[in-house]
């Protein structure tokens, strides 16, 4: 087994032995400071050795040690410890492998300028004016504070450390010009950097992507400022490529798959953190819209965005091993980037995306698998925007999506909400919205946005008339404003009054509000309101929660009829009337989760067998008034698939006036009986 060193002093070096643990390979990592220990997390697998050596150190300790393999993954320019390791592994007769990294840039920028070496950049330097944004380190620079004039321009950023801070003390930097932070430093960072220190040069070693030269550059020509670079344009070192050196251990890198939200469209509007994650990636999925907004990226490209395209198409390209699949606002933000997390899920868990074809060998060696890497990176949604544009907090908001998805009782909300946001599919959920607000004559201010964030972009203050006759095309975010929002009960007790009658009987308030509180209702249910009357139990329970759907079933003709008016007078659509007799009228149905019986017909016990056979574990209310009802009820209770029964008999009387006189008038007595139905056996231990 191969005994490996590595000597580290990039990021490159870090994340192969970071793959080397994923890896369960045992390997030592050599760093010259406390600080490169800090940014590595030891572990069974990783041993970090902190210590500076020459060339006859290191070839003491490689023998001490017994390695068998150096890696040299220190700086591209740190010639003198690339040569001591070299030297090193001649001495001792050990295999010695270069980690490569690229410097070469892809980008022309008429505003870079190229030197050999630092001498000639600071002879440069001393014939300009302006401060001078210093990114190479701390070991060269002395070389541009031996002209004073020109340290006093510096702005020096360096790494976190005691060496680094020691070195600008002892050359005179000024506290105030002294940048220590840990990179990488994205574009963004860099331009920040300029504005605040009012930059007028960047000097940069040519030290590729990984070392963030290309940073550094698109910020130089975002500010159109010039960047001295030391270095050769053109290079590209000698030695192997991570990958390479991994695929040598028998170790295939994780896949990385990103999962990034682009905002509305506009690539100003795209965060810096996506831009990177795009310009690092190799394949490119997602819709058409939003591939075009990375057209000058060079990764491949194709259009697809749904799981069942995506997940086979990543499985069959095992090629790829830096993937960004696009998505429209933010990915955690109605946005399908949670669909595909979870089928990413459920494929790595069966071993499809993650399978690096394990029974390979590379010269004899073993192929280890590591697993994908999946992360999420947020974007701007169109809420966020619409509220900025408009100059109004959504933190008090309640936010919806109508994109391709239906919401229940819809004016219901906007009675009670004083601020709400919508994402439309297009015109036609606007023009819907306009009828249920003139429906429910509601007065509020609407404000509808399309083309966010594009030149064409359009915010218009409409009526709910003017709702009516949209017709701008695509997707749409809504605002409405109701400034006379009132505040909604939160417990079952509508009055009766609030009902239609006619002669149709009805459950009463007090009774309903019981029934209502013995069915135990949850987020989620499925409700039965056999025999509904008035349709008074169903209207309750459908505004307890939009989540809650009622199915009322009535076999009389008026009665069905006035259900219907009373369920249309409060504009509830998370139900359905069923005209029809019980049991029958029950088959189709979404199976119930509650069942409420305010109405048998006469047959009860044919009603509970039938529910049970929809699902053996649902709760069960009834209500009985007639000794015939009552009757059946005892029979009912004596099934074996009913268990926790409880029974109240409830007797209300209401005051009425009769000259200076209050005299209670008693309604009917009602048996309120509710239970669980189970398994037989559950409730007869016998079986």
């Amino acid at each position: 087994m191969k005994k490996i060193l590595i000597f580290a002093g990039t990021t490159e070096g870090r994340e192969l032995s970071e793959a080397l643990s994923g890896a369960r390979i045992a390997h030592t990592l050599c760093v010259v400071s406390e600080y490169g220990r800090e940014l590595l997390r030891e572990n069974e697998y990783l041993t970090v050795h902190t210590e500076k050596m020459d060339q006859n150190r290191m070839a003491d300790f490689v023998r001490e040690n017994g390695f068998t393999v150096l890696i040299d993954a220190t700086h591209p320019y740190a010639t003198e410890a690339s040569r001591n390791i070299q030297t090193a592994a001649t001495q001792t007769n050990v295999e010695y492998i270069r980690l490569k990294r690229s410097t070469a840039i892809t980008e022309d920028y008429d505003k870079l300028f190229v030197f050999s070496s630092h001498e000639e950049c600071v002879n440069k330097l001393q014939a300009s004016d302006g401060n001078i944004l210093l990114t190479i380190g701390s070991r060269e620079l002395a070389k541009y504070c031996e002209d004073e004039f020109l340290k006093e321009r510096l702005i020096v950023r360096i790494i976190p450390d005691a060496e680094s801070l020691s070195v600008c003390s002892d050359l005179g930097i000024k506290g105030k010009n002294i940048i220590a932070m840990q990179g990488p430093f994205t574009q963004a960072m860099n331009e920040a950097m300029i504005d605040m220190y009012q930059v007028k040069f960047i000097v940069s070693k040519m030290s590729g992507t990984a070392g963030g030269f290309e940073d550094k550059l698109h910020a130089a020509k975002t500010k159109n400022i010039p960047i001295y670079a030391v270095g050769n344009k053109a290079n590209d070192e000698e030695g192997v490529t991570p990958e390479e050196i991994l695929k040598y251990f028998g170790v295939a890198p994780a896949r990385r798959i990103t999962l990034a939200g682009v905002g509305m469209g506009n690539i100003n509007m795209v965060t810096a953190e996506v831009q990177q994650a795009v310009k690092d990636a190799d394949l490119l999925l997602g819709a058409e819209r939003l591939i075009d907004i990375f057209k000058d990226s060079v990764a491949k490209k194709e259009i697809m965005y749904l799981s069942k395209d995506i997940i086979p198409y990543i499985q069959e390209h095992q090629e790829y091993r830096n993937i960004v699949i696009l998505f429209s606002g933010d990915s955690g933000f109605y946005s399908g980037a949670k669909k595909l997390y979870e089928a990413f899920g459920r494929s790595t868990n069966e071993g499809k995306i993650a399978n690096e074809n394990a029974d390979d060998r590379v010269e004899g060696r073993e192929e280890k698998t590591t697993d994908v890497v999946i992360s999420i990176l947020p974007g701007i949604s169109s809420v966020s925007a619409l509220a900025a544009r408009l100059m109004v907090n959504y933190d008090d908001a309640m936010i919806l999506s109508m994109h391709g998805k239906e919401i229940h009782n819809l004016a219901e909300k906007i009675r009670y909400n004083k601020k709400i946001f919508l994402l439309l599919s297009g015109k036609e959920d606007v023009q819907r919205i306009g009828r249920e607000l003139i429906n429910a004559e509601l007065d509020v201010q609407i404000f509808a946005a399309s083309s966010l964030s594009y030149e064409n972009e359009q915010i218009a203050a409409l009526s709910p008339q003017e709702c009516i006759s949209f017709e701008t095309e695509g997707p749409v975010t809504l605002f409405i404003k109701n400034d006379g929002a009132v505040k909604k009960v939160l417990t079952p007790g509508m009055a009766n009054e609030d009902f239609i009658r006619e002669k149709v009987p009805m459950t009463k308030e007090e009774v309903r509000e019981i029934s209502l509180c013995k069915l135990r209702l949850t987020e989620d249910s499925v409700l039965y309101d056999i025999g509904s009357g008035t349709g008074s139990v169903t209207t309750e329970a459908a505004r307890l929660s939009d989540s809650i759907f009622v199915y009322a079933i009535e076999r009389k003709e008026d009665a069905y009829l006035l259900t219907q008016k009373n369920l249309a007078k409060y504009h509830l659509d998370n139900l359905q009337v069923i005209k029809g007799e019980a049991p029958e009228a029950m088959k189709g149905l979404k199976p119930a989760t509650h069942a409420f019986i305010g109405g048998s017909g006469g047959n009860l016990k044919e009603i509970i067998r039938s529910l049970y056979e929809i699902n053996p574990t649902m709760r069960v209310v009834i209500n009985a008034v007639s000794i015939e009802t009552i009757s059946e009820l005892k029979e009912v209770l004596k099934m074996p698939n009913v268990k926790n029964a409880d029974v109240v008999l409830a007797q209300f009387s209401h005051g009425k006036t009769l000259l200076d006189y209050t005299l209670m008038s008693a309604d009917n007595p009602v048996w309120i009986c509710s239970f669980d139905l189970c398994e037989p056996a559950e409730n007869n231990p016998e079986k």
